[in-house]
């Protein structure tokens, strides 16, 4: 599983024409790495809830380009480009969710083991960063 969760990281490094960390410097590449906690706590709190669909709110930073997509319930906001290339979700856009909230977007989990493998990584590592202070 920690392979296959390194070979899904390195979809978004393909799509976006960055190059690839070799051995463990992709531990030094801090996007990733706040991308890969974010996923993890995002996957434990659907594996936790059992939810398989899940409301996200779009957030547009002109400035740069991007699009994030903030699950506010769960305090997580993801690059929606990172999230889609990592290949464990499907969106479903069933507008006009447009509110003084701003626009919504249902986020459909798939491939649920792997989603109960990055929920256990996120208890595993809050855990054993816990022990280490």
């Amino acid at each position: 599983m920690v392979w296959y969760t390194l070979e899904r990281l390195r979809r978004f490094w393909v799509a976006s024409g960055d190059p690839i960390p070799e051995g463990e410097d992709i531990l030094d590449h801090k996007d990733t790495m706040d991308f890969l906690s974010a996923v993890t706590r995002l996957c434990y709190h659907v594996s936790h809830t059992e939810q398989i669909v899940v409301t996200s709110v779009v957030e547009k930073d002109r400035r740069h380009n991007r699009v994030y997509l903030n699950f506010k319930q769960y305090g997580v906001r993801l690059l929606r480009a990172r999230l889609e290339n990592f290949g464990i979700v499907r969106f479903h856009d069933r507008g006009p969710f447009l509110t003084e909230a701003g626009h919504f977007l249902e986020v459909r989990f798939k491939e649920s083991l792997f989603i109960d493998f990055l929920g256990a990584v996120h208890v595993h590592v809050g855990q054993a960063s816990s022990n280490d202070t």
